[in-house]
Parts: C-alpha cells; sequence; structure tokens
C-alpha cells in the first residue's frame, strides 16, 4: 500500500513551535530561557496539541461506531462517558503544561531537573490515567449493556408463549372458553397492533361483528382478559389474547375445491415447503382433526400421484382405511390456501393415505398368550399391561417408567386435567396380570405419578428396590446408555430397534420425525411431533424403549401403533418437559 507523506503532523509540530515560542515569549522571560527550557516548553505544548488531537479522532469514532440506543455506564448513552472522560484528561493536561513551562528559571539546577522530571511522571501517568479509564469504561459499558440486554429479553420473554403451550390450553380449554367469553372460536395465532402484526403468539377470540352478542363492542368481549392463565406441568403461564372479527380472520380453514396452480409452491426449497406445512400444521393441527374426524395422522411428505412420488411436499392425512365411502376422503380438498408468517399465500397440496388403525399399544389379555416374563408390567389391581421402558433418577429417587395409558388407563378416561399423581401406593407387579402363573408376581414399585396431553404419555413408578433391576436389554449385553436427538430431515432413515413386552425385538428405521398422531382407543387423543419408525410392533410393547442400533443410545419411548407403523415419543422431550436428571438407567429384564 502507497503510504502517504505525514504533512498533518508535520503540521502539527510547526504549530506547536510556534505556539510554544509564542508562549514563552510572552508567559515566560523569554531572556532568561536557555535552549534546552525552550525545548522542553515547546515538546510540552507539541505534546499536548497531538494527545488533543488523538482524543479528538477517538470520540469521533467511538460516537459513528457506538450504538446510539444501548445503555452504557451510568444510563448515558455510548461514547458519552468515553467523551467525558477524554475531555477532563485534556483540561488536565492543559493545566499541567502551564505548569511546566512556569517554573522558576533562577532556581537551581536541581529544581529544574525536579520540575522536567514532574512533568514527565504527570505525562505518563494521564496518559496512563487515560487509557485505563477508557478500557474500564469500555468493560462497564459492555457488562451495563449485557445486563439491561438480559432484562429486556426477559421482559419481552414474559409474554413470548411457546405455542405448542397454547396448543395444549386449546385442547384442554377451548369449549369451555367459548362458553364463556360468547366467542365464534378460539385460535392460535399472532398478536395484532396497530402498527401490524407483531412476532408473538397468542389465544385469538374470534367473534361476529362489531355490534350485538359476541362482538368487538359489547361487554361479552371486553369481558376478554389481555391474558388467560394455564396450569402445565407444574407451571403457571399467561398466555397473550387478541380479539378479531371471524369473517375478517377467514372463518373456517381455507380450501380450494378447484385445481389451482402450484407454481409457487412447487418452485419453493423443499426445506421452505416442510416448514411451510409444519407451521400450517402447527396452527391448524387442532383444527384440521375436528374438522374431518376420521384423520389419524398429519405430517409433511412428498406427494403422491398414482404411485408416483413427486418432488415437491404436501400435507399428508393418514386414515387407517383409504376407503371412498369415507365422508374423510369426500372432505379433505386437494388444496389448501394458507397465508404463512412471511405474508405470503401459499396453495399447499394435500394427499390421503392408508395406515391402518393408531391405537394404544397396551395389552388387555384377551387375544395373546403369555409372553416375555419379566418385561411386562401393570398395576396389581388393572388388567392392562405394557412394557417396562427405563429405569430413570428423578428428584433423588429411582422410577420405572412406562406409559400413562399403561398405568392410568381408566383415570385417563374419566379426568379430564389427565395429569395424575398418585393417592393410594398402588402397587406396581412384574409381570404384569396378564402375565402372571397363578399368583406368582414380583411387586416392584409404587405408583407416583402420570402425564397425558399432547406432548407427553409417561408414567413414573417409585422402585423398591432399585439394585434388583438391570439396564440391559433382554438377551442382550450390552448396555442402553446416553441420548441420541432426533430433530431433522437427516436423521430420517436412521435404524433403530425396540424392546417390547409381545414384540420382543424389533428393527426398522424412522420414517418421519416430527408428526402430529391422533390416537384411537376409548377417546381420541391428539399427540404432536412423535417419531415415526417403519417396524411393526404389538399390543402390550407400550411403554417400549427405542434405541439407536449402532450406538444403543436412547431415542424414546414407544406409545402407539399401526398395522404398519410404530410411534414414539423422543427422549429429549420428556426430559426437557419433566426436569428429569440427566442420569438415565434403563430397566428392560
Amino acid at each position: 500500500m502507497k503510504r502517504k507523506f505525514p504533512f498533518g503532523w508535520i503540521a502539527v509540530c510547526l504549530i506547536g513551535i510556534l505556539v510554544g515560542a509564542i508562549f514563552t515569549r510572552y508567559v515566560s522571560d523569554y531572556s532568561k530561557l536557555n535552549f534546552f527550557q525552550f525545548t522542553i516548553g515547546n515538546l510540552i505544548i507539541i505534546s499536548v496539541i497531538i494527545i488533543c488531537i488523538l482524543v479528538v479522532n477517538f470520540i469521533k469514532k467511538a460516537s459513528i461506531n457506538s450504538d446510539k440506543k444501548a445503555f452504557h455506564s451510568f444510563g448515558l448513552p455510548a461514547g458519552t462517558v468515553r467523551a467525558t472522560l477524554a475531555l477532563l484528561l485534556i483540561v488536565f493536561f492543559i493545566l499541567f503544561a502551564f505548569y511546566a513551562v512556569q517554573f522558576e528559571v533562577e532556581a537551581k539546577n536541581e529544581r529544574l531537573v525536579e520540575n522536567i522530571l514532574t512533568t514527565l511522571a504527570t505525562l505518563v501517568i494521564s496518559a496512563v490515567s487515560f487509557y485505563f479509564g477508557v478500557k474500564a469504561t469500555e468493560q462497564g459499558s459492555e457488562i451495563a449493556t449485557r445486563i439491561w440486554g438480559e432484562s429486556k429479553k426477559r421482559n419481552d420473554n414474559e409474554y413470548l408463549i411457546d405455542p405448542k403451550i397454547i396448543q395444549e390450553a386449546l385442547s384442554q380449554h377451548k369449549d369451555d372458553w367459548i362458553k364463556e367469553y360468547e366467542c365464534r372460536d378460539i385460535r392460535l395465532g399472532k398478536k395484532q397492533t396497530e402498527d401490524g402484526q407483531i412476532n408473538m403468539d397468542c389465544l385469538v377470540f374470534l367473534v361476529d361483528n362489531k355490534k350485538g352478542p359476541s362482538s368487538l363492542e359489547e361487554s361479552s368481549t371486553n369481558s376478554i382478559p389481555s391474558i388467560v392463565r394455564f396450569d402445565y406441568q407444574g407451571k403457571t403461564y399467561s398466555i397473550p389474547t387478541d380479539v378479531r372479527i371471524y369473517s375478517e380472520f377467514g372463518g373456517k380453514l381455507s380450501v380450494s375445491l378447484n385445481t389451482p396452480t402450484l407454481k409457487l409452491f412447487e418452485n419453493l426449497h423443499p426445506d421452505a415447503q416442510k416448514g411451510i406445512i409444519r407451521e400450517f400444521i402447527q396452527y391448524n393441527g387442532y383444527d384440521l382433526v375436528k374438522q374431518f374426524p376420521e384423520i389419524q395422522g398429519i405430517s409433511d411428505f412428498k406427494k403422491i400421484i398414482n404411485g408416483t412420488q413427486h418432488e415437491y411436499y404436501s400435507i399428508q392425512f393418514k386414515v387407517a382405511i383409504k376407503n371412498p365411502d369415507l365422508k374423510t376422503i369426500d372432505k379433505i380438498p386437494p388444496f389448501f390456501d394458507y397465508e404463512g408468517s412471511n405474508g405470503v399465500k401459499y396453495m399447499i397440496p394435500s394427499d390421503v393415505i392408508e395406515e391402518g388403525l393408531i391405537e394404544e399399544a397396551v395389552w388387555t389379555g384377551k387375544d395373546l398368550t403369555t409372553k416375555c416374563l419379566g418385561l411386562s408390567v401393570s398395576r396389581r389391581d388393572a388388567n392392562d399391561t405394557g412394557t417396562i421402558g427405563l429405569k430413570v433418577f428423578w428428584k433423588e429417587k429411582y422410577y420405572l417408567m412406562t406409559c400413562c395409558h399403561v398405568l392410568f388407563k381408566n383415570e385417563i378416561d374419566l379426568n379430564p386435567d389427565r395429569t395424575f399423581f398418585k393417592e393410594n401406593a398402588i402397587d406396581i407387579i412384574s409381570p404384569g396380570t396378564v402375565d402372571m402363573d397363578g399368583n406368582k408376581y414380583q411387586m416392584i414399585g409404587k405408583l407416583e405419578a402420570g402425564w397425558y396431553d399432547s406432548f407427553l404419555d409417561i408414567a413414573l413408578a417409585e422402585l423398591i428396590d432399585p439394585a434388583k433391576l438391570t439396564n440391559i436389554p433382554h438377551q442382550k449385553k450390552k448396555e442402553v446408555a446416553g441420548i441420541k436427538d432426533i430433530n431433522s430431515e437427516r436423521d430420517q432413515g436412521t435404524v433403530v430397534k425396540m424392546y417390547g413386552r409381545t414384540s420382543h425385538e424389533k428393527e426398522g428405521r424412522i420414517v418421519d420425525y416430527s408428526q402430529l398422531v391422533v390416537k384411537i382407543t376409548n377417546r381420541k387423543s391428539i399427540m404432536r411431533e412423535l417419531l415415526v419408525c417403519d417396524f411393526k410392533s404389538e399390543k402390550g410393547d407400550s411403554g417400549a424403549v427405542v434405541i439407536e442400533s449402532s450406538t444403543n443410545k436412547i431415542i424414546g419411548i414407544l406409545v402407539a401403533r399401526s398395522d404398519a407403523y410404530s410411534y414414539v415419543i423422543k427422549i429429549r422431550k420428556i426430559l426437557n418437559l419433566l426436569e428429569f436428571d440427566d442420569e438415565l438407567k434403563p430397566w428392560i429384564s
């Protein structure tokens, strides 16, 4: 790089010499100053000018590069503290420059040396003070910014609720809220302000019009609170609300019965297509299940036409039997109109496939002889038998984990809260009641708690003697240990194994990593974000652990089955929602 001639610094030196000469001529007795004294005076003045220029340049750059909106030390804007400090130091330098030039020329040489040393020491101390002052201010600014940023983030997040929590609130309380607040419908949506839509998920209460019952102006909607409280998994969430006109929000799901152009959707990158479909399912999954009651699964999958798989994705609806006479087949349109969170409207294709009935894989003892003694588990007072899944360490105790519908089946049918805790210490036995040989069984634990909702189907029983339980799968030598997270499409195809009470060992692959599933038993239960595996499980396998074949790492717990697929809760979701310790000790023996 070509270097420029330092005209500026030469000019500074010349100006400094000139100012020094004038200063020493009129302020001091010029005739009594020798050459050495005159040179020292000029150097002091030049130093002050150079320092002033550097400080001013520093202030200028700091001001340009700083974030004007950020808060720094003492609550002042960026650069203010540093600028104030720098200006004070400039004044400090000038005052000492005056002092240095005004020394007594008649004094002895020792006094002259003292003054010179004092001046130099003052300059060094001032420069060091300036440097460390700026550094301290910068660090203080960073700390203040970090504290303020965390505080702001904390305040913002007070009203940022995970849409999964809002969906769960809808699944539990939607009908009650519609009656209580006399509105037409309640949806999951984005908060609207006078400035437009903001990135905040909320409950959207839909009313008919601006006048009359269930309107924006009448007391019915005025009673809709700005937030609603929702208790879930031992925590209380404050969910923000919004009120919209039913017709303006779109009423029912917008569908297209004709065949529109797919160019806009087809031209998206496959990842973008899946993102739009998953967003659609997240916001409309609950309503889709109510609108089309025969469907039992919704996911994103490549469109299949006449047996040929196309390159673009579709909303795939799964039914037990693909029969044209079914109401669902007649009603599900070929396309759904959907406006994404990016403000763009898409026509998303749909597809319907046959999967067989999805049901909980719990054994009732009607169709199968005794198998796999030691794998089965049940309550002593019930005939529902499932599989022992994991041995977990939670709240300083060891527990057996299986499915909630295995140990709380009757309570699930009766209790709408779907979260259960022990009232009486009910005995948990293995083998289960239908697998007992006469009256031979082993009492292994006491029923503790169960969780049954859109994300969990898990129960715990406190173990009586944890030391007697193994952490090795049935007829295997290698321990099941560690966690394998399945979160993206790259995990599809992962080879997995399941160890169940009825099916023993089954191997297959993950074919979907996040699916909405409707389980059909005595009630209809919606579960979200389940893994779908292509091995076939049987009744009695509910609660079985599913692991990665190559590593023996835990992937999840089996909760449902169909004729072709098995459905698994991700182990990471269980750990996060129930706040387990990371120490997992499977017991499959």
